[in-house]
């Protein structure tokens, strides 16, 4: 996705918790002549979102699309043998986040009017029998959850992959 919005002549500025895969998708993207920045943000943290989006909206006036894939999957297996500290986790990265996330740029979007919010998911959600129930039920939290609030373009896109993304 952000090679795409590169080559259609977006600047791009990509994120990630760890240092090692914002540096290998940046030097990627820029061996290609892209424009493109980074920063390590970690989505679970409030202060990295803060940094990460006002630095964003500080260096270029503002956001046009927002995507946000941060997901983690901790624990696996039945889910009445979840812990309540895997529980907490995959709901506070896999969804609190990124509702967070979205929320603090959405003055910014709503100025500039032709933004759009893309959260992504995983088809986990939809599958009978997935083992790792945890995660498929925060899917399935983030595919059906209202996003009316929004006011603007909302895409949830379901992956047919799991962690293919740069």
């Amino acid at each position: 996705m952000a090679q795409r919005l590169a080559v259609d002549g977006a600047h791009v500025v990509i994120s990630s918790r760890n240092q090692k895969n914002v540096d290998e998708a940046l030097a990627k993207l820029k061996s290609e002549g892209l424009s493109v920045s980074e920063m390590v943000c970690h989505a679970g943290g409030k202060e990295d979102r803060t940094r990460l989006l006002e630095k964003t909206a500080a260096e270029f006036g503002g956001f046009d699309i927002l995507i946000s894939n941060a997901a983690v999957n901790p624990g696996s297996g039945r889910l009445m043998k979840c812990t309540e500290e895997v529980w907490d986790k995959i709901f506070d990265v896999n969804v609190k986040s990124s509702f967070f996330l979205a929320k603090k740029p959405l003055p910014h979007m709503e100025k500039r009017g032709k933004a759009s919010i893309m959260f992504v998911s995983s088809v986990a959600g939809y599958l009978q029998n997935c083992a790792v129930i945890n995660y498929k039920l925060d899917c399935a939290t983030y595919q059906h959850r209202s996003v009316a609030d929004f006011r603007l373009p909302v895409l949830v896109y379901r992956l047919s992959f799991l962690g293919l993304m740069l």
